[in-house]
């Protein structure tokens, strides 16, 4: 056993072969089970069609997504059908083995490889990374380019070398085309800057705070063609999430329904006619779980046209405060765990609060040690809190947790690592009480 923790490269290759053993497990069990694994593996949204277009000669834009993961997927529609389940798993798994590398060349200097075995398990086992990654969705390879980033702004902040901004800039970019949700984390990285009051860090921040604005309405006109479509119907890439999310999470509660459509169609509690015309319903693909948030912007649109969206959300805030806490506080719910099903609600809940605490607990044991760690984790933490805060304030489902879990999670093997050994001690005052 000695043999696993003799040095981060064989915890590494341990760490490896478990969750390629435990998502190839799984599909194993599926296919037994007589599941159908093209539906299981090759269903997402839209990805995998518009990368079967893109090799067929289409353009990758205006398709209301982005195009860098249509463009990786691409690569599956080289293979014959038959095996683009597998090949897509496989780039899944791949990605995931390179999110490990980085987790541990993040945590290298201050975790045992002992700790790091314990920190590893601790993520490749949570319901939530296994779900999506066997999944194959976005989320998986927004983690490789989160762990990217956060490894080239610490290298950035130690050497202040500008190789390693250019490579945290790059993975930045990446991610705005794969899909948007990078844009909170300068603001928090810029905030981390000056609290630990770093010169080259604070102006990469702020650099990092423009490109964001413009690498997002780049993304915004390649990837929309709302012109023919009315305002309250445009696909708004975030612009309307909070209006349209806390309506959502309101009739939620009220019908006592989770939120996955897929398994209980929404029994909405007032008739969707009564807020769209037959005419709009059909052409603008009104849906019932979305049907009055668009209403209260069909609605805003009409007596403010001229309006902009950041004025929407802020008297949308005001018009309607109650539903916008009720949604605040009910969204990190949701972004840890909660879904469709009750107990996979339950657990994915519970042992992701569980990792959590522990990483809480083993970066506080880290903070009495080492105090080079401070700063380490502060700039670490400014990046995973500027991720999740967009998904929290605005749309937020149990996957888009996943880019976060391994840099989060692993610090909790400091905690499990002790265990064994507090349990020794325990038995002993135990024994030696009897004696």
């Amino acid at each position: 056993m000695k043999k696993i923790f003799n040095s981060k490269k064989t915890v590494f290759g341990y760490i490896a072969f478990l969750h390629v053993l435990t998502i190839i497990s799984i599909l194993v069990l599926a296919i037994l089970a007589g599941k159908d694994y093209h539906d299981l593996l090759l269903r997402d949204d839209g990805y995998y069609n518009i990368a079967k277009g893109f090799v067929n000669g289409k353009p990758l834009i205006y398709h209301f997504v982005g195009p860098g993961l249509p463009f990786i997927y691409s690569i599956i529609h080289l293979f014959p059908y038959t095996l683009h389940p597998f090949v897509r798993l496989f780039l899944s798994l791949l990605t995931s083995l390179g999110v490990i590398a980085i987790t541990f060349k993040i945590t290298e200097d201050y975790l045992t490889p002992k700790q790091l075995f314990c920190g590893g398990l601790i993520f490749i086992f949570n319901p939530v990374y296994v779900h999506f990654t066997f999944k194959s969705t976005p989320e998986i390879f927004l983690a490789l380019l989160l762990g990217i980033f956060i490894l080239g702004i610490l290298n950035y902040y130690k050497t202040k070398k500008t190789r390693w901004f250019i490579y945290a800039l790059l993975s930045f970019a990446a991610s705005i085309f794969t899909k948007p949700v990078f844009l909170f984390i300068p603001v928090f990285l810029l905030i981390a800057s000056l609290i630990l009051k770093t010169r080259n860090l604070i102006a990469g921040s702020i650099i990092l705070i423009v490109v964001s604005i413009g690498l997002f309405n780049i993304y915004d006109n390649i990837s929309g063609g709302n012109n023919n479509v009315p305002k309250f119907q445009r696909r708004t890439y975030g612009k309307a999430d909070l209006i349209i999310d806390s309506y959502w999470n309101n009739y939620v509660i009220k019908t006592k329904q989770f939120r996955k459509w897929t398994i209980t169609p929404y029994k909405h509690p007032d008739d969707i006619n009564k807020v769209f015309n037959n005419t709009e319903i059909k052409n603008y693909n009104i849906k019932k779980d979305f049907a009055f948030g668009q209403y209260w912007i069909k609605e805003y649109f009409k007596k403010n046209p001229n309006a902009s969206y950041l004025k929407m959300n802020l008297d949308f805030v005001k018009d309607k405060p109650g539903l916008v806490a009720q949604k605040l506080l009910i969204s990190p719910l949701f972004f840890l765990g909660m879904s469709a099903r009750t107990i996979e609600s339950f657990v994915k809940l519970f042992y992701s609060l569980l990792a959590i605490v522990l990483a809480i607990m083993g970066i506080r044991v880290l903070l009495k040690r080492n105090k080079s760690f401070k700063s380490y984790i502060w700039i670490i933490l400014s990046c995973i809190i500027g991720f999740a805060s967009l998904y929290l304030v605005l749309h937020s489902m149990n996957r888009y947790s996943l880019p976060i879990l391994p840099y989060l999670t692993v610090w909790g093997g400091i905690i499990v690592n002790k265990v064994p050994e507090d349990i020794r001690i325990i038995k002993r005052k135990i024994f030696a009480n009897k004696e």
